[in-house]
């Protein structure tokens, strides 16, 4: 005799409540768990974000140090006196560090507008720009008043320059004599025988919003170099021949110790990072 089952009763209320409650636990877990990785992995990004920008700050500045007082004249300084703590000016002849050696001196018959001086190398010249060409011996401009001189053509040995209108001639006589050097003028627009750089910080204005900014100024242009500082995030202090630290340069000063200090506002709190170096100076007298 076949048996048909007849009991077909579903969940009970009390069962359905137990599963949901079971369910709604877990997926509780889960989403926890979700909302910790996804701050944990947030904050990671400030925070890697923080420390790149203060090691590209730290390269930028150590950089531009060890040219600082790079054939600059001999009565200035390689560091602005009125440097502070919390900002420093220094002058190079050539901001960008952009040099070349004379490797022969040049004797012109005649005059004419075009200059052409046998150089060890062009790597980094192009035509259009300014240049400076200067006496090691006393750091002196070569030609007299330091007229503008702009590359007017570039090849491996070689670099071609005119006078600021291209009518001007260069006089007869020796001008540019082995040994001396042409420095890249920070823009076409420089004028003078050094650029000026300036690092200090700053916000608002090109720096993003709710950060504190390392800008650098060449002869009066701006340009944001890193962010993620702390309000009082750059610290200067100027080592003398002694070994001890100035609050402000002088002309005894021979190294430069950097202190920076980064900040991040993270889902996870403030994070900050510190670095610290110290830069000799390899142009003063």
């Amino acid at each position: 005799m076949k048996r048909h089952l007849t009991d077909i009763r579903g969940f009970t209320l009390a069962e359905v409540l137990v599963v949901t409650g079971i369910l709604g636990i877990v997926m509780g877990a889960i989403f926890s768990l979700y909302i910790t990785n996804l701050k944990s992995a947030t904050t990671q990004d400030e925070t890697l974000e923080m420390q790149q920008n203060l090691r590209m700050a730290m390269e930028t500045i150590s950089r531009s140090l060890k040219n600082a007082g790079m054939l600059v004249p001999q009565t200035l300084t390689a560091l602005k006196s009125s440097s502070s703590s919390t900002a420093l000016t220094l002058y190079a002849a050539s901001s960008d560090a952009v040099y070349a050696r004379v490797t022969a001196t040049k004797i012109r018959s005649t005059a004419y507008a075009n200059y052409s001086a046998p150089i060890d190398s062009a790597a980094g010249f192009s035509t259009g720009d300014r240049i400076r060409v200067i006496k090691i011996l006393d750091n002196s401009p070569v030609f007299a008043g330091y007229t503008s001189l702009f590359v007017s053509a570039t090849g491996g040995t070689n670099l071609k320059f005119v006078q600021g209108i291209s009518s001007n001639t260069f006089s007869t006589g020796t001008d540019v004599s082995m040994g001396d050097m042409i420095a890249k003028a920070a823009s076409p627009a420089a004028t003078g025988m050094y650029d000026t750089v300036t690092f200090d910080l700053v916000s608002g204005g090109s720096c993003p919003a709710n950060q504190t900014c390392l800008e650098r100024v060449t002869n009066g242009v701006s340009e944001i170099i890193a962010g993620y500082f702390a309000s009082s995030g750059v610290q200067f202090s100027y080592v003398d021949v002694n070994g001890y630290d100035q609050t402000t340069p002088s002309a005894d000063t021979r190294a430069v110790r950097i202190t920076l200090n980064g900040t991040a506002t993270t889902a996870n709190g403030v994070k900050s990072k510190q670095l610290i170096s110290l830069i000799k100076l390899r142009n003063v007298r």
